[in-house]
């Protein structure tokens, strides 16, 4: 995943809100402004190969997640 943005979105009621995959190891994200709301498993999550590897990025960074910018997402 590279040049990769996730901005103004509205995700409700589901188990991982945004799963941001961290395969391969060169990576480049952005994800800022969304509503996230009954996400279960976390907000955003760093996954491999569809396995959950971090916690929420959305309320803890993750050194895992090097290149993946989370911010200014609106959780509940």
């Amino acid at each position: 995943m590279r040049n990769l943005v996730a901005t103004g979105n509205v995700i409700r009621k589901t188990g991982i809100g945004i799963a941001i995959s961290l395969v391969p190891k060169e990576r480049n994200a952005l994800i800022a402004n969304n509503l996230i709301d009954e996400a279960r498993n976390g907000a955003v999550v760093g996954t491999e190969y569809a396995k959950p590897v971090t916690g929420d990025l959305a309320k803890i960074p993750d050194a895992r997640a090097a290149g993946v910018e989370v911010e200014g997402n609106a959780v509940r």
